[in-house]
Protein backbone atom coordinates (compact mmCIF):
# COMPACT_ATOMS: atom_id res chain seq x y z
CA UNK A 1 0.00 0.00 0.00
CA UNK A 2 1.71 3.56 -1.26
CA UNK A 3 1.07 5.36 1.81
CA UNK A 4 0.67 9.43 0.65
CA UNK A 5 2.52 11.62 2.56
CA UNK A 6 1.25 14.75 4.13
CA UNK A 7 3.30 16.54 6.61
CA UNK A 8 7.25 15.91 7.70
CA UNK A 9 8.70 15.66 11.40
CA UNK A 10 12.27 15.49 11.68
CA UNK A 11 11.96 13.96 8.66
CA UNK A 12 9.53 11.28 9.74
CA UNK A 13 6.05 11.40 7.34
CA UNK A 14 2.87 11.34 9.08
CA UNK A 15 0.51 9.16 6.68
CA UNK A 16 -3.00 8.79 7.15
CA UNK A 17 -5.19 5.68 5.77
CA UNK A 18 -9.32 5.57 6.53
CA UNK A 19 -10.86 2.49 4.79
CA UNK A 20 -13.94 -0.07 5.46
CA UNK A 21 -13.07 -3.58 4.74
CA UNK A 22 -16.54 -5.48 5.15
CA UNK A 23 -17.54 -5.42 9.14
CA UNK A 24 -14.60 -3.77 10.08
CA UNK A 25 -14.20 0.47 9.57
CA UNK A 26 -10.19 1.30 9.82
CA UNK A 27 -7.72 3.90 10.79
CA UNK A 28 -3.93 4.22 10.79
CA UNK A 29 -2.21 7.03 10.92
CA UNK A 30 2.12 6.83 10.78
CA UNK A 31 4.87 9.15 12.08
CA UNK A 32 8.07 7.17 9.99
CA UNK A 33 10.25 6.36 7.09
CA UNK A 34 10.48 2.87 8.28
CA UNK A 35 7.27 1.33 10.10
CA UNK A 36 5.48 -0.62 7.65
CA UNK A 37 1.84 -1.69 7.56
CA UNK A 38 -0.37 -3.60 4.62
CA UNK A 39 -3.54 -4.66 4.41
CA UNK A 40 -3.98 -8.28 2.46
CA UNK A 41 -6.68 -10.13 0.62
CA UNK A 42 -6.36 -14.14 2.27
CA UNK A 43 -7.98 -17.00 0.79
CA UNK A 44 -9.06 -18.29 3.83
CA UNK A 45 -9.89 -14.74 6.27
CA UNK A 46 -11.67 -11.47 5.31
CA UNK A 47 -8.32 -9.98 5.18
CA UNK A 48 -4.98 -9.33 7.22
CA UNK A 49 -2.72 -6.81 8.60
CA UNK A 50 0.93 -6.71 8.38
CA UNK A 51 2.19 -4.11 10.70
CA UNK A 52 6.73 -4.19 10.91
CA UNK A 53 8.50 -2.24 13.01
CA UNK A 54 12.23 -2.12 10.47
CA UNK A 55 15.21 -1.37 12.43
CA UNK A 56 16.88 2.22 12.14
CA UNK A 57 15.38 4.95 10.66
CA UNK A 58 16.84 4.42 7.30
CA UNK A 59 14.16 4.93 4.14
CA UNK A 60 17.02 2.82 2.25
CA UNK A 61 16.60 0.14 4.80
CA UNK A 62 12.69 0.51 5.01
CA UNK A 63 12.55 0.29 1.22
CA UNK A 64 14.48 -2.92 1.21
CA UNK A 65 12.88 -4.46 4.28
CA UNK A 66 9.18 -3.53 2.56
CA UNK A 67 10.00 -4.93 -0.92
CA UNK A 68 11.48 -8.08 0.93
CA UNK A 69 7.54 -8.92 3.04
CA UNK A 70 6.19 -8.36 -0.33
CA UNK A 71 7.63 -11.16 -1.98
CA UNK A 72 6.93 -14.65 -2.47
CA UNK A 73 3.14 -13.84 -0.79
CA UNK A 74 4.62 -15.81 2.47
CA UNK A 75 1.16 -14.28 4.11
CA UNK A 76 -0.93 -16.45 2.34
CA UNK A 77 -0.55 -19.46 4.45
CA UNK A 78 -3.18 -21.51 6.84
CA UNK A 79 -2.71 -18.84 9.80
CA UNK A 80 -0.47 -15.97 11.45
CA UNK A 81 1.91 -18.09 12.95
CA UNK A 82 2.70 -20.19 9.82
CA UNK A 83 2.73 -17.31 7.71
CA UNK A 84 5.53 -15.76 9.95
CA UNK A 85 7.22 -19.13 10.02
CA UNK A 86 7.44 -19.38 6.60
CA UNK A 87 8.65 -15.85 5.75
CA UNK A 88 11.16 -16.48 8.63
CA UNK A 89 12.76 -19.65 6.93
CA UNK A 90 13.06 -17.36 3.39
CA UNK A 91 14.51 -14.54 5.34
CA UNK A 92 17.31 -17.78 6.09
CA UNK A 93 19.75 -17.12 3.32
CA UNK A 94 20.02 -13.21 3.69
CA UNK A 95 19.95 -13.89 7.45
CA UNK A 96 23.41 -16.46 6.73
CA UNK A 97 24.69 -12.73 4.85
CA UNK A 98 24.52 -10.92 7.89
CA UNK A 99 27.68 -10.34 10.26
CA UNK A 100 28.15 -12.35 13.38
CA UNK A 101 28.33 -10.87 16.92
CA UNK A 102 32.11 -10.70 16.72
CA UNK A 103 31.90 -9.21 13.38
CA UNK A 104 29.96 -6.17 14.87
CA UNK A 105 32.23 -5.97 17.43
CA UNK A 106 35.22 -6.16 15.21
CA UNK A 107 33.59 -3.64 12.11
CA UNK A 108 31.38 -1.47 14.58
CA UNK A 109 28.21 -0.73 15.13
CA UNK A 110 27.31 1.14 12.19
CA UNK A 111 28.29 -0.68 9.50
CA UNK A 112 26.79 -4.01 11.59
CA UNK A 113 23.30 -2.07 11.85
CA UNK A 114 22.57 -2.10 8.26
CA UNK A 115 23.57 -5.12 7.10
CA UNK A 116 21.27 -6.65 10.12
CA UNK A 117 18.42 -4.98 9.33
CA UNK A 118 16.34 -8.26 9.13
CA UNK A 119 17.53 -10.33 11.67
CA UNK A 120 16.50 -7.09 14.42
CA UNK A 121 12.91 -7.16 12.34
CA UNK A 122 9.96 -7.05 14.77
CA UNK A 123 6.58 -7.62 13.15
CA UNK A 124 2.82 -9.02 13.86
CA UNK A 125 0.24 -10.23 11.19
CA UNK A 126 -3.31 -10.12 12.06
CA UNK A 127 -6.20 -12.41 10.27
CA UNK A 128 -9.51 -11.12 10.68
CA UNK A 129 -12.26 -14.01 9.93
CA UNK A 130 -15.63 -12.78 9.55
CA UNK A 131 -17.49 -15.64 7.86
CA UNK A 132 -20.89 -18.37 8.96
CA UNK A 133 -21.32 -16.25 11.99
CA UNK A 134 -18.29 -17.35 13.35
CA UNK A 135 -15.84 -13.79 13.62
CA UNK A 136 -12.05 -13.94 15.44
CA UNK A 137 -9.24 -12.55 14.92
CA UNK A 138 -6.26 -14.86 14.05
CA UNK A 139 -2.73 -13.20 15.42
CA UNK A 140 0.76 -13.37 16.22
CA UNK A 141 3.31 -11.12 16.96
CA UNK A 142 7.13 -11.06 16.61
CA UNK A 143 9.06 -8.63 18.87
CA UNK A 144 6.23 -6.30 19.01
CA UNK A 145 4.09 -4.93 21.98
CA UNK A 146 0.80 -6.90 22.38
CA UNK A 147 -2.55 -5.58 20.91
CA UNK A 148 -4.98 -4.40 23.03
CA UNK A 149 -8.50 -5.45 21.99
CA UNK A 150 -11.58 -2.72 23.67
CA UNK A 151 -14.21 -4.90 24.29
CA UNK A 152 -17.95 -3.32 25.89
CA UNK A 153 -16.29 -3.22 29.16
CA UNK A 154 -12.76 -4.36 29.37
CA UNK A 155 -9.11 -3.22 27.55
CA UNK A 156 -6.94 -6.51 27.26
CA UNK A 157 -3.78 -7.32 25.58
CA UNK A 158 -3.39 -10.77 24.46
CA UNK A 159 -2.10 -12.72 27.08
CA UNK A 160 0.65 -14.90 25.70
CA UNK A 161 3.90 -13.91 25.25
CA UNK A 162 5.62 -12.86 21.73
CA UNK A 163 7.65 -14.97 19.46
CA UNK A 164 11.32 -13.70 19.42
CA UNK A 165 12.22 -11.43 16.55
CA UNK A 166 11.56 -12.87 13.04
CA UNK A 167 15.50 -14.22 12.66
CA UNK A 168 14.71 -16.77 15.76
CA UNK A 169 11.24 -18.42 15.22
CA UNK A 170 10.98 -22.15 15.90
CA UNK A 171 7.90 -24.63 15.10
CA UNK A 172 7.42 -24.77 18.68
CA UNK A 173 6.03 -21.06 19.20
CA UNK A 174 3.22 -22.18 17.66
CA UNK A 175 1.54 -22.13 20.80
CA UNK A 176 1.83 -18.72 20.89
CA UNK A 177 -0.51 -17.90 18.07
CA UNK A 178 -3.87 -16.59 19.25
CA UNK A 179 -7.37 -16.51 18.48
CA UNK A 180 -9.93 -14.15 20.02
CA UNK A 181 -13.41 -13.91 19.38
CA UNK A 182 -14.70 -10.58 18.07
CA UNK A 183 -18.17 -9.44 18.71
CA UNK A 184 -20.00 -6.12 17.10
CA UNK A 185 -18.56 -2.98 18.71
CA UNK A 186 -15.13 -4.78 19.59
CA UNK A 187 -12.02 -2.31 18.52
CA UNK A 188 -8.41 -3.82 17.98
CA UNK A 189 -5.68 -1.37 18.53
CA UNK A 190 -2.62 -2.39 17.36
CA UNK A 191 0.97 -0.01 17.48
CA UNK A 192 5.27 -0.05 17.16
CA UNK A 193 6.78 0.37 20.14
CA UNK A 194 7.61 3.93 19.89
CA UNK A 195 4.11 4.87 21.16
CA UNK A 196 5.19 3.62 24.65
CA UNK A 197 8.95 3.10 24.88
CA UNK A 198 9.99 6.62 24.44
CA UNK A 199 13.23 8.74 26.77
CA UNK A 200 11.03 11.61 26.35
CA UNK A 201 7.69 11.02 28.71
CA UNK A 202 8.87 11.13 32.30
CA UNK A 203 9.68 14.75 31.82
CA UNK A 204 5.94 15.19 29.84
CA UNK A 205 3.94 13.80 32.35
CA UNK A 206 3.62 15.84 35.10
CA UNK A 207 1.34 14.45 37.59
CA UNK A 208 3.01 10.51 38.07
CA UNK A 209 6.19 11.99 37.90
CA UNK A 210 7.59 12.13 41.42
CA UNK A 211 6.71 8.51 41.87
CA UNK A 212 8.96 7.44 38.83
CA UNK A 213 12.56 6.44 38.14
CA UNK A 214 14.94 8.59 37.14
CA UNK A 215 16.18 8.11 33.01
CA UNK A 216 19.60 6.92 34.34
CA UNK A 217 17.93 4.24 36.25
CA UNK A 218 17.94 2.25 32.72
CA UNK A 219 15.91 -0.97 32.57
CA UNK A 220 13.19 0.39 35.86
CA UNK A 221 12.77 3.91 33.77
CA UNK A 222 11.80 1.92 31.06
CA UNK A 223 9.51 -0.51 32.17
CA UNK A 224 7.79 2.43 34.52
CA UNK A 225 7.19 4.90 31.36
CA UNK A 226 5.94 1.74 29.21
CA UNK A 227 3.90 0.46 32.34
CA UNK A 228 2.82 4.20 32.36
CA UNK A 229 1.89 5.13 28.92
CA UNK A 230 -0.08 1.67 28.43
CA UNK A 231 -2.45 2.58 31.51
CA UNK A 232 -2.84 6.00 29.36
CA UNK A 233 -4.26 4.44 26.29
CA UNK A 234 -6.43 2.10 28.01
CA UNK A 235 -8.17 5.06 29.71
CA UNK A 236 -8.81 6.37 26.42
CA UNK A 237 -9.65 3.58 24.83
CA UNK A 238 -12.55 2.85 27.47
CA UNK A 239 -13.48 6.33 27.48
CA UNK A 240 -13.93 6.66 23.99
CA UNK A 241 -15.33 2.85 23.19
CA UNK A 242 -18.55 4.05 21.59
CA UNK A 243 -16.99 5.90 19.24
CA UNK A 244 -16.13 5.95 15.77
CA UNK A 245 -12.18 4.53 15.30
CA UNK A 246 -11.22 8.35 13.87
CA UNK A 247 -12.46 10.08 16.88
CA UNK A 248 -10.17 7.66 18.70
CA UNK A 249 -7.49 8.44 17.13
CA UNK A 250 -8.37 12.29 17.44
CA UNK A 251 -8.15 11.80 21.49
CA UNK A 252 -5.18 9.70 22.03
CA UNK A 253 -3.59 12.81 19.75
CA UNK A 254 -5.37 15.05 21.55
CA UNK A 255 -4.28 13.78 24.47
CA UNK A 256 -1.15 12.05 24.38
CA UNK A 257 0.30 12.90 21.28
CA UNK A 258 3.00 15.10 22.28
CA UNK A 259 4.58 12.48 24.13
CA UNK A 260 5.39 10.87 20.82
CA UNK A 261 5.04 13.18 17.42
CA UNK A 262 8.28 14.11 16.70
CA UNK A 263 8.93 17.37 16.70
CA UNK A 264 12.35 19.63 16.08
CA UNK A 265 12.87 19.60 20.06
CA UNK A 266 11.98 15.98 20.68
CA UNK A 267 12.45 13.59 17.73
CA UNK A 268 10.99 10.37 19.24
CA UNK A 269 10.81 7.18 17.26
CA UNK A 270 8.76 6.03 14.92
CA UNK A 271 5.25 5.53 15.75
CA UNK A 272 2.23 3.42 13.44
CA UNK A 273 -0.83 3.42 15.30
CA UNK A 274 -3.90 1.57 13.71
CA UNK A 275 -7.79 0.98 15.23
CA UNK A 276 -9.85 -1.79 13.60
CA UNK A 277 -13.72 -1.51 14.64
CA UNK A 278 -15.74 -3.98 14.23
CA UNK A 279 -19.30 -2.18 13.42
CA UNK A 280 -21.66 -5.23 12.55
Amino acid sequence: MVLKDKKSYCGRQENTIEKTIGDYEIIVKRWSNADFIEFIEHPKYDFGIILADTPGHSKKIGKQINKTLMTNQWYLEEDAFTSLNILSKKLDKKRKQKRSKQAREKFGRKKAGKTNALESLSISYSLFHAKENEDYINYIRSGLPPEMILTNEEVKSFEKGGIPPIAFIQDSHKELEENFKLQKGDQIFLYTDGLIENPYFLELISIETKNIPHREEGEVYYKTTKELMKKRLKEILLENKEKSPKATMNQIIEKLGKYFIPTKEEPHDDVTIAIIKKIS
